[in-house]
């Protein structure tokens, strides 16, 4: 399934059109001086052009690729290359210089366990999934933009992206659930049905439920929860167990645009990807 015909679908409760908030200087200054990395950036406080920033950045970690980093680090990395994603969100023209960085950050640690991507990954949410309703829903649109980049990354960025996809729905569900070398799929497809989307949708909480079906479409893109999916012959049980959602959603009292919208996207980014 591709994600590009799902993207820029816009989901706004009040329907009116906003500016997505992505991270600014002050807020990545202050990332910085807070972290166990500030000390290999020294200079990044002064760079406020996004392509002087990014090239520094790149430039810098490239100059310390065989370098060893403790787990605190690799996460702050990871954070940082994340943040990266969405700073000064509209110049399109670092998008190569985006991409280096979460590659370069998912190439280091070599030899990383599984265990350690697990911890990783739950400190990824602890930085960024918090907050209720809205600004919880735009801080994991703003952290799930780099999912897609670390999916495609050479190092363990595949790794850390399912486990924190994994770990969003273990954390909402309150049933834990750890990164595998197989199994992943099962797992994903067990996390979905501890959601209870029909009381989300009468209780009119679509940016909660949008926030998880998002997860679980990025789940189904990527290739070894795909694999997985097509070699135990889950895709036409999750393709149905979604339509069960689907029709539920239509008898739900709560009809308002933003419902319609969530609708819309099951059925177009998650039915259809489970097929």
């Amino acid at each position: 399934m591709d994600l590009s015909a799902c993207k820029d679908i816009s989901f706004d409760p009040d329907h009116k059109r906003k500016e997505r908030k992505s991270y600014n200087h002050e807020e990545l200054k202050t990332f910085l001086a807070n972290s166990s990395i500030k000390d290999y950036f020294r200079c990044a406080p002064q760079i406020t052009d996004s392509h002087q920033l990014l090239s520094y950045l790149n430039a810098t970690l490239s100059s310390h690729a065989w370098g060893v980093f403790d787990l605190e680090e690799l996460l702050d990395l990871y954070i940082l290359a994340i943040m990266m994603m969405t700073y000064d969100e509209e110049n399109f023209t670092v998008v190569r210089e985006r991409f280096m960085l979460v590659d370069t950050v998912s190439n280091l640690g070599d030899g990383l366990q599984l265990s350690q991507i697990d911890v990783i990954a739950n400190g990824l949410y602890e930085k960024f999934v918090h907050g209720e309703g809205a600004k919880r829903l735009q801080n994991v649109l703003n952290m799930q933009m780099a999912i897609p980049h670390l999916v495609l990354s050479s190092g363990h960025g595949s790794g850390v992206a399912m486990a924190l996809l994994l770990t969003i729905f273990g954390r909402y569900t309150k049933h834990p659930v750890k990164l595998q070398k197989t199994g992943n799929a099962q797992n994903a497809f067990e996390m979905v049905k501890f959601v209870r989307w029909q009381e989300l949708a009468d209780a009119g909480k679509y940016q909660e439920m949008f926030m998880m079906m998002r997860t679980i479409c990025l789940l189904l893109n990527m290739p070894n929860i795909r694999k997985e999916f097509h070699d135990n012959d889950m895709g036409a049980e999750m393709h149905k167990y979604f339509l069960g959602v689907l029709r539920g959603l239509a008898r739900s009292d709560n009809q308002t645009f933003f419902a319609m919208m969530v609708e819309r996207f099951i059925a177009f980014c998650v039915v259809r990807g489970a097929t």
